[in-house]
C-alpha cells in the first residue's frame, strides 16, 4: 500500500516524493552483504568469528532500550554485518547481535562500585537480534573476566574512543551578553 502511495505521489512530480522515499518505498535489493567488520564513526567493530582469531576484542554492543515499560541496557556481542542496498545511492548497515539475558527478574547485572557485571551465560531476544549501525543506538564495549563472581560473569567496561568528543551545543546567546572575567588564570606555587 505504502509503495503505490509513494509511486502515485512519484508520477505526479510531487516534492514529497524524494529519491530516498521511493528507494525506501521499493525495497531493498534482494542481494545482502555481510562483513567481518567496519568501521562505524571511527570506532572499529568486528564480528566474533573474526575476534576469535584475534588479540584484541572489538565485539561487544551496549543499547539502551525498554523492557516491558522500564528502561534496560542490553549487552551483547556482534554475531554479522550486515548492509542492505536500495536504489539510488542509499545503504543501511545492521549489527546482528546475540544478546545476554540480563532479565532484572535473574539478577543477573550486579553494579559494583563503579563496575558493572554481567552474567554472559544466557541468550535473550533470539528474535530481534538487529540494531542499527548508525553509532547513535549501539555503544562498542569490552568484556573482562570476573573472577569476584565466577567464570559465567564478565565485567563490561564501556569505551569513550580518543579523538571523540561528544561537545553540547550551546544556546544560542544574545548578541547584548557578553562573559568577562575578571579573575585571572594563576598556578599556585608552593615553598
Amino acid at each position: 500500500m505504502f509503495t503505490l502511495q509513494v509511486l502515485a505521489l512519484r508520477d505526479k512530480g510531487s516534492a514529497d516524493a524524494t529519491d530516498e522515499l521511493y528507494s525506501i518505498a521499493c525495497g531493498p535489493d534482494s542481494r545482502v552483504k555481510s562483513y567481518s567488520g567496519c568501521v562505524v564513526n571511527g570506532v572499529r567493530f568486528f564480528t566474533k568469528s573474526r575476534d576469535d582469531i584475534r588479540t584484541t576484542q572489538n565485539i561487544g554492543l551496549v543499547v539502551d532500550g525498554e523492557h516491558e515499560g522500564k528502561p534496560i541496557s542490553f549487552y551483547g556481542i556482534l554475531s554479522d554485518i550486515i548492509e542492505l542496498q536500495y536504489l539510488f545511492p542509499y545503504k543501511v548497515t545492521l549489527f546482528k547481535c546475540e544478546w545476554f539475558d540480563l532479565d532484572p527478574k535473574k539478577k543477573r547485572v550486579i553494579k559494583d562500585h563503579n563496575l558493572t557485571c554481567i552474567d554472559v551465560s544466557g541468550r535473550w531476544y533470539k528474535d530481534d537480534p538487529f540494531v542499527l549501525a548508525d553509532g547513535q543506538q549501539a555503544q562498542q564495549v569490552f568484556y573482562l573476566d570476573d573472577y569476584k563472581f565466577g567464570s559465567k560473569w564478565k565485567v563490561a567496561e564501556k569505551m569513550e574512543h580518543r579523538h571523540l568528543w561528544d561537545v553540547p551545543e550551546l544556546e544560542e546567546i544574545e548578541e547584548t551578553e557578553t562573559y568577562r572575567t575578571t579573575e585571572e588564570a594563576y598556578q599556585h606555587n608552593e615553598v
